[in-house]
């Protein structure tokens, strides 16, 4: 992890404790982009790292308080594959799906409906990843 990243998470809100939850562990080394990002209409450098759930670039160039930034790519893969624009209400078939015992449940968001999606595989309640798919 950069250590500009390592520093932006021990202070607030952050602090020592949340940014894990907040972020995920590290997916790649930082890197510094090959070639220069517009910010601001300027060509900049940028360190990038990928984090499970966030990724943070550090900009030297920006102000102080700025040089990290965070961004949700879960949010912008979404946004990207469904063509929803995030700012945009939720969409009617959106649902969330949760375990309750060892069963799915799929509740819709706009009107509380339930679904029950049936039992979940063993390995959901484990420790540990599931088990790796076999190809054919």
């Amino acid at each position: 992890m950069a250590d500009v990243f390592y520093n932006f998470f021990l202070n607030p809100p952050l602090g020592n404790d949340k940014w894990l939850a907040v972020t995920g562990y590290p997916i790649t080394e930082p890197f510094w982009s090959k070639t220069p990002v517009t910010v601001a209409g300027q060509p900049r450098a940028v360190l990038i790292q990928l984090f499970e759930r966030r990724t943070l670039t550090y900009t030297p160039a920006n102000p102080t308080g700025f040089q990290v930034e965070m961004d949700n790519i879960g949010q912008h893969y979404y946004s990207w594959r469904y063509g929803v624009n995030a700012t945009d209400p939720v969409p009617d078939n959106f649902r969330v799906i949760t375990a309750q015992d060892k069963s799915l449940y799929s509740y819709s968001v706009r009107d509380g409906s339930s679904l029950n999606l049936g039992a979940a595989p063993d390995y959901i309640n484990q420790v540990g990843r599931p088990p790796r798919a076999r190809l054919f």
